[in-house]
Formats: C-alpha cells, structure tokens, sequence
C-alpha cells in the first residue's frame, strides 16, 4: 500500500505558492456554512451561488443499504450495463435503499488501525499547518455492529430483511445458510432494480440523475 505524505505535500504548496497564500482546511462538514463544502468554498472565494446552483450528487447509503449492495455485487446478476437506462436503474435502486435508513456503516479499528498508524508521525506537523486537530478515536465504534472481515458484511439485521421483504413482498425462508441468505437478498436487490418504482421514486431517480449530468458537464467545461 502507497500511503501519501501530506506534510511534504503542504510543503510543497508552501514553497511554491508561499505559506501566506496557501489555506488549508480540515474537511468537516460541522465548519462548514450550511454544512455543504461547495457552499463554504464559494462564499471563502468571494463567489456568488445561488441554492438552486449546488447540486448534491453523493447521498450517503447506509449500514444496512451497504450490505444489499455488497451482497449485490457478490451475488448479483451479472448483466452488461446498458447506457442511460442502467443508470437511471442504479439511482432508482439508491434511492429506495435510501429509504431504508439505520446506522452509518463504520469499520472496526482492526481495520483502521494497519493504514492510518503509518501516517501518525507526520500528523503533528499537519495539524500544526492547518489548525485543527486530526486525532480520532479509532475505537470508539468498536461495541457497536461496525464491519471487522467481509462476512459482517453480510450480517443482515432483521430489520433490514423485514424491509426488503415488504418490498418484494414476499417472506424469507427461516433457516437458510448465511450463503443462501446471501445469494436471495441479491436476486431480490436485482428484482427492486428492476421495479418499476412508484411516482416518488421516479422523480427522485430522475432529479439524481440530473444531478450527476450537471456534476459531469460542469466538470468539462
């Protein structure tokens, strides 16, 4: 694993466009006005931005969405992506799993640990630079039913299967394999895939979508 030196890379900002003329912030949507980091960055630039112009294109999916998608992946129908159509499915599936709600996924810090304890020597030097502190409590998700190896990532909560059987409307079987269990919420994340979603969904999918093609055609221009 390449892990980044971000105290050599402020530096280099630093001698090339002086310590004075460079900002650096810690991203923390808490600081930031209105809580959005396109809002904060115009209004830190002197740029006028109108509600309407921001555009969110990353909605957070969480625990228990992840661990659909994942089984998805894994188990999934594996069918060729078809353009437009495939995209507007992909939002619509968001979406609805949007829906779902629950907890955010977290990582245990088993997992953390191996790739941020080499960046600890140079973290001084970073919070020094950009005044704020970076420190977390790696541990403090640890009781809770955050992810530690692959197979909690198919450790369905009840109350999710509960959800996606309403969905689908239909019951799971009791006492299948944590395989089965897999492989029949994947068929059934590709049913919904394939649902034609109510009025909601669809204007929510299709405002998504527009959401990602403003993001791409600002990005070319």
């Amino acid at each position: 694993m390449v892990f980044i030196d971000y105290a050599e890379r402020i530096a280099t900002f630093d001698g090339v466009f002086g310590r004075e003329n460079v900002l650096f912030r810690k991203y923390d949507p808490a600081t930031f006005t209105e809580g959005c980091v396109t809002r904060d960055f115009c209004e830190l630039a002197g740029v006028t931005l109108a509600p309407n112009q921001i555009r969110r294109a990353n909605p957070s999916v969480r625990r228990d969405g992840v661990r659909f998608l994942f089984a998805y992946g894994r188990y999934g129908n594996r069918e060729a992506p078809s353009g437009r159509w495939s995209r507007w499915q992909h939002g619509s599936l968001i979406q609805r799993l949007l829906a779902l709600g629950g907890p955010s996924l977290r990582f245990h810090s088993s997992v953390v640990e191996p790739i941020l304890n080499p960046l600890l020597p140079q973290l001084a030097k970073v919070e020094e630079r950009i005044g704020a502190p970076l420190r977390e409590d790696w541990r403090q998700h640890d009781a809770t039913d955050c992810v530690r190896t692959e197979a909690d990532l198919f450790r369905f909560s009840p109350e999710s299967l509960e959800w996606l059987a309403e969905q689908t409307r239909q019951a799971f079987s009791a006492g299948m394999t944590d395989v089965a269990l897999a492989q029949e919420v994947a068929d059934r994340i590709h049913r919904l895939r394939h649902q034609f979603p109510g009025v909601r969904h669809l204007f929510q999918s299709a405002q998504l979508a527009a959401e990602r093609h403003w993001t791409a055609w600002r990005k070319r221009r």
